[in-house]
């Protein structure tokens, strides 16, 4: 697997997404604390729990070399370590052991010689090789060729532009007991830029409905004791 340079993900870029996440939990009267859960993102990163947590409180993602047989090293451990990470995770709370090679290669067309190898960090895996895998396993994409930076940023940017302006959304509509919102595409935005730039449009117009419901209930005080 050829991974090409490219800018990493960094502490501070992560320190500003769990800022984002901070701004929508305090909206939902949460914490962050609420919505990041190290066994889940574990789940989905393939990083390992006690890792996310030291990545959560601000350690430094580990970045891959520069150097053309250092960087193919790295990733051959990344993908040895996320391999082993999933049979695990596809074995526990069940009786059964972990998946032999066999068993992984007859779902995922790979060799079992190759599977031996790629567990081992022997032999980079093929980008072929990481789509069955993430396939089989049944995990997201990217599970097995991201940077632990990568992983949780890609994590936290969903949270934080989609999954929690969403919920907002909703949570915002049941209190005004509406039904839905209709969204008009203009093409200049993507659906990221759409959720950022009505989540505060939103805000405005259910602070407008509470103004107005607060001045019909004073007229409707006044009314009554004119009557």
């Amino acid at each position: 697997m050829n991974q090409p340079l490219r800018a990493e993900v960094t502490a501070a870029d992560i320190a500003q997404l769990l800022a984002e996440v901070d701004g929508y939990a305090w909206r939902l009267g949460r914490s962050r604390h609420d919505f990041l859960d190290p066994a889940l993102i574990c789940e989905q990163t393939g990083i390992a729990e006690d890792r996310v947590r030291e990545l959560l409180e601000g350690a430094e993602p580990q970045q891959p070399p520069r150097e053309k047989t250092a960087r193919e090293a790295f990733f051959r451990t990344l993908v040895a370590q996320r391999l082993t990470l999933a049979r695990r995770l596809r074995a526990r709370g069940t009786p059964a052991a972990r998946e032999g090679l066999r068993t992984i290669a007859g779902g995922t067309g790979i060799s079992s010689t190759q599977v031996a190898h790629l567990l081992n960090g022997d032999r980079s895996a093929r980008l072929d090789h990481v789509w069955r895998l993430e396939e089989y396993f049944g995990v997201p994409e990217g599970f097995f060729s991201r940077t632990e930076g990568e992983a949780l940023g890609a994590h936290l940017r969903k949270m934080a532009r989609v999954d929690l302006p969403v919920l907002v959304l909703r949570t915002g509509m049941q209190e005004m007991d509406a039904t839905g919102v209709a969204l008009r595409a203009t093409g200049d935005l993507s659906p990221e830029e759409t959720l950022r730039q009505l989540v505060p449009a939103f805000d405005a117009l259910a602070a407008r409905l509470r103004a107005q419901d607060r001045a019909a209930h004073r007229a409707s005080g006044q009314d009554t004791e004119q009557a």
